[in-house]
């Protein structure tokens, strides 16, 4: 597995983004499938109460946040959470082309207390508001800029062969039984009439 995005901690934190969507944009530097961003919250701030996040994903259009790549699953965050390392896992790897995305929270009414940790410069950053219920705006449409440098970042494999893989290395066993992509193991005799 390997990263994308700030692994990096900080100190400063802000608060106060219940039913807003707020993140930043980061690199990929080869295509790869996307299984969970990681956040670095807490939940002791003002207002702090039970509350719950996802994790977003989205696509760069001219370094501002354009089409909704991936939406994760639904994160409860537990009142008084301690400061640490929160993850969103998508309930599929999201695929992406190598270039520029944009990593976020979105938060739902109740998340005022929830602390999001960043640096205050340093970044390319979005927030607007962007009401938990009915789901994540797409496009991201209009919202603030910021130079914020998020603690949140993303875990996929790269080049996200998966199965391939898999095929490839049943291929080099030199097995009389050939892999197919329904899954089913075919003689190679057989390969012909397919």
């Amino acid at each position: 597995m390997a990263t994308f995005g700030n692994t990096g901690t900080s100190t400063e934190v802000t608060y106060g983004y219940n039913d807003y969507s707020l993140g930043g944009m980061f690199a990929l530097n080869a295509p790869g499938l996307v299984s969970k961003l990681t956040g670095l919250l807490d939940n002791l701030q003002t207002g702090h109460a039970a509350c719950h996040v996802k994790g977003l994903i989205y696509a760069d259009a001219s370094t501002q946040p354009a089409a909704l790549a991936g939406a994760s699953l639904e994160v409860a965050l537990a009142d008084s959470l301690a400061k640490g390392s929160v993850d969103m896992s998508f309930s599929a790897p999201v695929s992406l082309a190598a270039g520029n995305y944009w990593l976020a929270y979105h938060f739902d009414a109740a998340a005022a207390g929830v602390g999001i940790y960043r640096d205050a410069t340093g970044g390319t950053g979005y927030s607007h508001a962007d009401t938990y219920s009915d789901g994540p705006l797409d496009p991201c449409g209009a919202h603030t800029d910021s130079a914020r440098y998020f603690c949140l970042y993303a875990t996929y494999t790269a080049g996200g062969i998966g199965k391939l893989a898999w095929w490839l290395s049943a291929a080099k066993w030199n097995s009389p039984w050939e892999p197919r992509p329904s899954g089913l193991l075919l003689p190679k005799r057989a390969l012909a009439t397919i």
